[in-house]
């Protein structure tokens, strides 16, 4: 199956998204409670009345809607991802069945390491390396 340079080239980059939209999500969580917390700690003292500014009252919705919308975008990345590198694993005949068969269970357990091993190994190379090529009789 071959792809042109820009395709490719846009699969690397959502593969790499792969990486860092968890560490995104987790940002925002952070970012969300802890900011929370803290804003609301300074604008309500110990001592005396609390007065939080009306901005207050806008910051957690607005972090928590952005923190759900990445991570379902996440979710939907990686669901289309998975789907593509699939189908390109069943329709891609130059790599040896092992290979094939082994990164397909890794995209399953640990996506993380197999999806970027298989798009350098198979997909930004127009022919896969030595050691993932079948082997000749």
């Amino acid at each position: 199956m071959k792809l042109n340079r820009g395709i490719k080239l846009l699969i690397g980059i959502v593969t790499a998204l792969t990486w860092i939209m968890p560490l995104v999500t987790v940002m925002l969580w952070f970012l969300t409670f802890v900011g929370l917390f803290l804003l609301t700690a300074i604008a309500c003292p110990s001592s005396g009345p609390c007065n939080p500014p009306p901005a207050l009252g806008l910051l957690f919705p607005v972090l928590w809607f952005a923190f759900i919308f990445v991570f379902m975008l996440t979710i939907f990345i990686s669901i289309i991802l998975r789907v593509f590198y699939h189908v390109h694993i069943i329709l891609n005949k130059t790599a040896s069945d092992m290979f094939r068969v082994f990164t397909t269970i890794g995209m399953m357990f640990v996506p993380f390491i197999a999806e970027p091993l298989y798009f350098y190994a198979c997909i930004w190379q127009d022919e896969p390396p030595e050691w993932a090529k079948p082997a000749t009789t």
